[in-house]
C-alpha cells in the first residue's frame, strides 16, 4: 500500500501529521498495525512502526529532527495550513508517496498487547512486567488459552 510521505514521518517522529488529519493518521497506523487502531494506541503506534519504517526509508532518517523541530513550533489555529507548507517541499525533494510494507504479525496475525506498551516505554520505572492469566470462561485457569479463540478447547472433556 501506498502511504503519502507526511504518513510516513509523522509515524517515524511520533507527530500526528497527515495530509488527511487525523483520519489519516488513523488510516496509516491501522494499515501498519494490521488492525483498526483507537485512539489510546496512536502514540504507541506511532513508536511501534518508527523502526520498520526507518529501515524502509533510510533516507527519510535525516529529515525526522527537522520534522519534530517543525512540529514543537506550530502557530496555534495554523497547524494544518504550516503542514502543508512544509510537506510541499518535502514532496517536491522526495514524491509524495511511497510503497510501504506493514509491521510483521505474530503467529496468531494480532500484535502482542503487553509487548506493544513495554516497547512504548510505559514500563518506565518497572524492572520487570508480568503477564498473568486467569481463570476462563470455564472457570479454567489456563496460560496457554487464546482468550480471541471463539470456541476455546475445554480440557475437561
Amino acid at each position: 500500500m501506498k502511504l503519502h510521505i507526511s504518513s510516513i514521518l509523522g509515524m517515524m517522529t511520533g507527530n500526528l501529521i497527515d495530509h488527511e488529519g487525523l483520519d489519516g493518521c488513523y488510516k496509516s497506523l491501522s494499515y501498519m498495525m494490521g488492525y483498526d487502531v483507537m485512539t489510546h494506541e496512536l502514540g504507541i503506534g506511532g513508536k511501534e512502526c518508527a523502526p520498520t519504517l526507518s529501515r524502509q526509508f533510510p533516507q527519510f532518517i535525516p529529515l525526522m529532527a527537522p520534522v519534530k523541530h517543525f512540529c514543537k513550533n506550530l502557530t496555534e489555529g495554523r497547524e494544518r495550513e504550516q503542514i502543508d507548507e512544509y510537506m510541499e517541499d518535502l514532496i517536491d525533494a522526495y514524491g509524495a508517496w511511497h510503497e510501504v510494507e506493514p509491521l510483521p504479525k505474530n503467529e496468531d496475525g494480532r500484535p502482542n498487547p503487553v509487548e506493544t506498551l513495554v516497547k512504548a516505554g510505559w514500563n518506565k520505572g518497572i524492572d520487570k512486567v508480568l503477564v498473568v492469566s486467569g481463570p476462563n470462561e470455564q472457570g479454567i485457569d489456563d496460560p496457554n488459552m487464546d482468550p480471541f479463540d471463539d470456541e476455546p478447547e475445554n480440557p475437561l472433556e
